[in-house]
């Protein structure tokens, strides 16, 4: 089927060293925004992010998520570190199925069924 075929020439076409490096370049805006007020968009950036550049996003986020849930002093961390990890889902548990299954045992504890 011709209406496929890209008209874009080879030469111009986005490589994944592009993709990695518009990503690698947003990554501290994005984690700016996750401590802000903006939910919404802060999931909407990190699940995008994800997609384009799982390796980039996922693994300081889960350092991030580590960190916030020790603290005991700023709670509002770790919720914000869960809600952008919930947008991350489909890549987290393709490329680290490990660590989200570690993840969910480690949130079984905090689910209280009265809540």
């Amino acid at each position: 089927n011709k209406k496929w075929v890209t008209k874009v020439p080879p030469d111009k076409r986005l490589t994944d060293k592009d993709i990695e490096l518009f990503v690698t370049s947003a990554k501290p805006i994005a984690f700016l925004v996750l401590y802000n007020n903006f939910e919404d968009e802060a999931r909407s950036v990190f699940q995008s992010l994800a997609l384009l550049s799982p390796s980039t996003i996922i693994p300081p986020l889960l350092d991030r998520l580590t960190v916030a849930a020790d603290t005991l002093t700023e709670p509002h961390r770790f919720h914000v570190c869960i809600q952008a990890m919930s947008a991350t889902a489909g890549p987290l548990v393709r490329l680290y199925p490990v660590r989200a299954l570690e993840l969910l045992y480690s949130l079984l504890p905090g689910i209280d069924v009265n809540d």
